[in-house]
């Protein structure tokens, strides 16, 4: 059974975020990023506050794994976890088809207007 877990001030209990399969994560603020070098286009996002320690834990534990980040239950990308993520601010990067159909602007738009976005590192 999975675990999802929709974090917010009220529900953050950090020592079950390590372990949970899932995160539902609220966005602070989401912008479309300029491409570096030819690279596809990016969406930069903080996290809303309240969940930055819960997702700190999560990502420490899957540390050289993938995980599969979706919105909308569209799956964006499905990067490996080289080390924690400490902070609250991530890069979504399209991948050769943009953001599963989506342009970066209508990503951060969606996020914007309180869109979530989901971390697992259950395969799709």
């Amino acid at each position: 059974m999975r675990k999802t877990m929709l974090l917010t001030a009220a529900l953050t209990g950090l020592s079950q975020a390590a372990w949970a399969e899932s995160m539902d994560m609220r966005v602070a603020k989401a912008e479309v990023a300029e491409p570096m070098f030819g690279a596809s286009a990016r969406v930069d996002v903080i996290l809303d506050g309240n969940i930055w320690d819960a997702f700190a834990l999560f990502t420490a534990a899957r540390v050289g794994r993938q995980v599969f980040v979706f919105v909308e239950n569209d799956l964006i990308m499905a990067p490996h976890l080289h080390g924690a993520i400490t902070r609250g601010n991530i890069t979504l990067s399209a991948g050769p088809g943009g953001f599963n159909g989506r342009s970066a602007e209508d990503l951060a738009t969606y996020l914007n207007s309180g869109g979530t976005i989901r971390i697992t590192d259950e395969r799709p």
